[in-house]
């Protein structure tokens, strides 16, 4: 039975669900909401203002092997209730144990992270789109600031009963250093694609490459579940966010260039998606 339950936990909770979440939660947040223009139509610029502490498996030498571990500890927490009927029950059974003393002295003893790229490069590049841009007649803008992402979107799922009905999210994360890509869905195990004019305008926008987002989540995962037209936009080197919840993430290490090319490249995107996308 306990092994049964362990499989369900971790299916649950990469994919969004955590019933037990009041358990862990320690600290208040809040998300910052903001709109100006008028109309039926609605755009929101979203990015989390939280960080994370940092664990082992991040350090620059192994954080390229997350995804792989990841996929490691799925595939023996679903095989877990078969072992459990064999003598690889054991090691199987320590291996996990290890997992979780590791991560409860993460809890305890590991500091956060400064966040510079994760994410305050986002909040920075939203927030200067979100000040500069006055919306075409029809269109409200708002600008999101969430809390609690990383600790399973819970800001974004707490945003989502104060956004209209069809409102396009346009998030940013981790976009101040790196390659830059378009995030055409997302989901640690089972998969999400996003839909709608977002998406349609950056796959004409010349600056950015798509990408099938399967090493983590974004605040866009509950919203997208929920039928919400997303987009997110992430900078990668060698397929991980730099200094990604490592002591390294510092502001000092921002690439300025970075930033001032995300923000074209998403003043480029609003432009499309209120004039109408076209080739």
């Amino acid at each position: 039975m306990l092994p049964l339950l362990g499989a369900l936990g971790f299916f649950l909770y990469f994919n969004g669900w955590r019933p037990w979440g009041f358990l862990l939660d320690r600290h208040p947040s809040h998300n910052l909401l903001a709109w100006k223009g008028q109309g039926a139509k609605a755009l929101v610029l979203m990015a989390h203002v939280d960080t994370a502490k940092t664990f082992f498996l991040y350090h620059p030498k192994r954080v390229r092997h997350f995804r792989a571990n990841f996929l490691l500890n799925a595939l023996l927490a679903f095989l877990a209730p078969l072992l459990a009927l064999t003598p690889l029950r054991w090691p199987v059974g320590l291996y996990f144990l290890a997992q979780a003393a590791l991560l409860l002295h993460r809890e305890l003893k590991a500091p956060y992270v400064e966040g510079g790229n994760d994410n305050g490069s986002g909040v920075a590049v939203a927030t200067a789109l979100f000040l500069e841009t006055e919306p075409p007649e029809g269109w409200r803008l708002g600008l999101a600031l969430t809390g609690c992402e990383e600790v399973g979107a819970l800001g974004a799922k707490a945003l989502i009963p104060h956004l209209p009905p069809g409102t396009l999210v346009l998030n940013l994360d981790n976009v101040g250093q790196g390659e830059l890509f378009y995030a055409e869905g997302e989901g640690m195990l089972l998969y999400v694609p996003y839909r709608g004019a977002l998406l349609d305008a950056a796959r004409k926008t010349p600056g950015a490459h798509p990408l099938r987002y399967r090493l983590a989540y974004f605040d866009t995962l509950p919203l997208a579940r929920r039928g919400f037209p997303c987009l997110s936009l992430i900078r990668l080197e060698q397929g991980v966010p730099p200094n990604w919840h490592w002591p390294t993430d510092t502001f000092v290490h921002l690439d300025q260039g970075a930033l001032e090319d995300t923000l074209r490249y998403t003043r480029t995107l609003l432009q499309r998606v209120f004039q109408g996308v076209s080739s």
